[in-house]
């Protein structure tokens, strides 16, 4: 990787089901069996705990 980036996940308020975050993680970051990647950039994908 020729360049480090960091992404952000912006929400507007920290209540309600977007309390608390359970997770986080970078996706699209490996390569297909063929050696393609599925996008130039890789992805987050960030899952909250929902509040009951």
């Amino acid at each position: 990787m020729a360049e480090r980036r960091i992404d952000y996940i912006f929400i507007k308020e920290r209540t309600g089901p977007l309390e608390k975050i359970k997770s986080s993680a970078v996706v699209f970051n490996q390569p297909s069996p063929a050696g393609v990647f599925p996008s130039d950039h890789f992805g987050v994908m960030t899952e909250f705990d929902e509040k009951r």
